[in-house]
């Protein structure tokens, strides 16, 4: 909850930039982390990072899907992208077991795991943010590219 409310307050001071990839950042450690997480303090520094993570990534979608999109259509395109966490939550522990039943642990797939993150974080590097130019009768703006 700490560092959705820091993340939240830095959203607002920031580039989304900036943001997204210090989201990425923490779920690629937490991802690291994992594959020498014991229990104890590491186990407890573990579940503080991933969860940071998973709160800036809920910063990052109510800040900048607003931004990018604007809000006429911001229910249905918050749709697709709820539909498509929940596909991944769903996806995802089939994924670290068949991996796990490959390897005989989880450290392959950690670690293949953090191939996500680190693209994502390139691409907020890479990808060109929108510019808006002037609002529709709707209060939506224009993307400019």
């Amino acid at each position: 909850m700490i560092a959705t409310l820091g993340i939240g307050a830095l959203a607002d001071r920031v580039s989304p930039r900036i943001v997204l990839i210090t989201s990425m950042g923490m779920m690629a450690g937490g991802l690291l982390l994992a594959t020498a997480v014991r229990p104890g303090l590491l186990a407890i520094a573990f579940g503080m990072l991933i969860g940071a993570a998973g709160g800036a990534m809920r910063v990052v979608e109510a800040t900048e899907l607003p931004r990018y999109f604007g809000t006429l259509h911001i229910g249905a395109i918050r749709g697709v992208v709820t539909s498509v966490g929940i596909a991944g939550a769903a996806v995802g522990p089939v994924l670290f077991s068949l991996g796990h039943d490959l390897t005989g642990n989880y450290t392959a797939v950690l670690l293949t795991s953090v191939v996500v993150p680190v693209i994502v974080a390139i691409g907020a590097l890479i990808v060109r943010l929108p510019r808006h130019d002037t609002p529709d009768t709707h209060g939506e703006a224009h993307l400019v590219n």
